[in-house]
């Protein structure tokens, strides 16, 4: 069972190519303090980004995670090695976010510190395109 929120997502991409993963947005106060708190195993393709936080700690998580951490024009600044729920604090000084996700997916995605990242101009929906 997921209690990650169904708005709020971007793309983003690395070397001109889209990254095979959905982000999904945290940047309220609650939705930064609850974090993945609750959202049980994370798809393979989704994380979580936090912003503004430079900072992150993994009380309540029930799975492990890896945190990327990027600055405010989307450079890898730090990847964490996998955090394991309950115990676990990672920060990055100069950070502007932080996105979430499961163990293994920025080596999956091909990504390592210092890489650029860009974010991909938002698409309207089929529904929004027939309201124009």
């Amino acid at each position: 069972m997921s209690f990650l929120p169904k708005r709020g997502r971007i793309g983003l991409e690395h070397a001109g190519r889209p990254l095979e993963a959905q982000i999904v947005l945290a940047t309220s106060f609650w939705g930064r303090l609850r974090g993945l708190i609750l959202a049980g195993k994370l798809p393979p393709d989704t994380g979580l980004l936090m912003a503004p936080c430079n900072n992150i700690h993994t009380l309540g998580m029930v799975e492990p995670i890896e945190a990327v951490f990027v600055s405010k024009d989307w450079r890898i600044l730090k990847i964490s090695p996998p955090l394991k729920p309950w115990r676990a604090v990672s920060a990055c000084r100069g950070a502007w976010g932080v996105i979430e996700w499961a163990p293994g997916q920025a080596a999956r995605l091909g990504l390592r510190e210092g890489v650029q990242l860009q974010r991909l101009a938002a698409q309207k929906s089929p529904s929004q395109e027939n309201e124009s």
